[in-house]
């Protein structure tokens, strides 16, 4: 049983979110997205799991390339609602793919493991003891999977409250914090 509760299942900040990655220039969409992407082996016949799956964005270019199932897990249940939606309006990828409500941290308790390739997209920030994930994920991989994850940088999330930039001066001379 999944006793931890996702920030990103409150309204409002699901909504904020979803209007967040909506956005088409933001770092993700031209960032690190398409570096994720570029990082990927040919994915044709491959099962693949996605850690932190969010709305299920990512899951869904896994499939379009060719991947033959996909799993993702997110803590989140509003998260999980809206990739189920998502995934399914698009009929040709039934029976592909499956979702689980399950933190990353409890990995183990996946049921199925011999994944090919295993990503994981701005959600290892969330871990408390990382060796232990990588043990786990070591474990979930097969012979010769692979691993491929994007991590946010500290600049982007460093903001203690108000405006993220702020112009200060001091001594005349300006500095952006």
């Amino acid at each position: 049983m999944n006793n931890k509760i996702s920030v990103y299942d409150k309204d409002n900040f699901f909504e904020l979110y979803q209007k967040l990655r909506a956005n088409p220039i933001s770092l993700n969409e031209i960032i690190e997205k398409p570096t994720m992407l570029s990082l990927l082996p040919n994915l044709k016949g491959k099962k693949l799991l996605d850690l932190g799956c969010g709305t299920g964005g990512h899951l869904q270019l896994y499939l379009e390339r060719g991947a033959a199932k996909v799993i993702g897990t997110d803590l989140s249940e509003k998260m999980l609602e809206q990739a189920e939606k998502d995934l399914q309006k698009c009929g040709q990828f039934s029976g592909r793919f499956s979702l689980y409500h399950l933190p990353i941290e409890k990995l183990a308790e996946l049921p199925e493991s011999h994944f090919d390739v295993i990503t994981s997209s701005f959600a290892f920030h969330y871990i408390e003891n990382f060796p232990t994930l990588l043990s786990t994920i070591h474990d979930k991989l097969s012979s010769n999977g692979t691993l491929i994850f994007s991590q946010e940088h500290p600049i982007t999330t460093c903001h203690k409250e108000g405006e993220r930039w702020e112009k200060m001066t001091k001594n005349s001379k300006s500095l952006i914090v």
